[in-house]
């Protein structure tokens, strides 16, 4: 008799395959160009969004009565109805991107957290 995890046979095995990872493809808009801003209870961000596609990010995020500062850099693009950014470490995370003219666009993750975030440009 076998005790413990781990002792099944080969074939009752289950593999976990890792989703692969999101291709960074897209254009950069002219019309996203610029300095955008949003704000929501306890914190600040600022997107700097530039022509050459690159971008930085800066701002602090209120946690549980704490301040922590949140800032990274690397490169932005639309492809579709999606906003893609992918840090300095390569990892890319894509946003639905919805406009509400020239000067407002929301941005919602697509993972499962679903966060929101409307930003303004200044």
């Amino acid at each position: 008799m076998l005790a413990g995890t781990g002792c099944q046979p080969a074939s009752d095995e289950v593999t976990v395959t890792e989703k692969p990872p999101r291709e960074f493809r897209g254009e950069i808009e002219s019309g996203l160009v610029g300095t955008w801003k949003t704000k929501d209870a306890g914190s600040e961000t600022t997107y700097v969004l530039a022509g050459d596609g690159r971008y930085t990010l800066s701002g602090t995020v209120s946690f549980q009565g704490k301040t922590m500062d949140n800032n990274s850099a690397g490169e932005w693009r639309v492809d579709g109805e999606e906003f893609l950014i992918k840090d300095a470490q390569g990892n890319v995370v894509p946003y639905a991107l919805k406009r509400d003219g020239p000067d407002r666009m929301d941005l919602t993750l697509t993972g499962s957290m679903k966060a929101r975030s409307t930003w303004v440009r200044q």
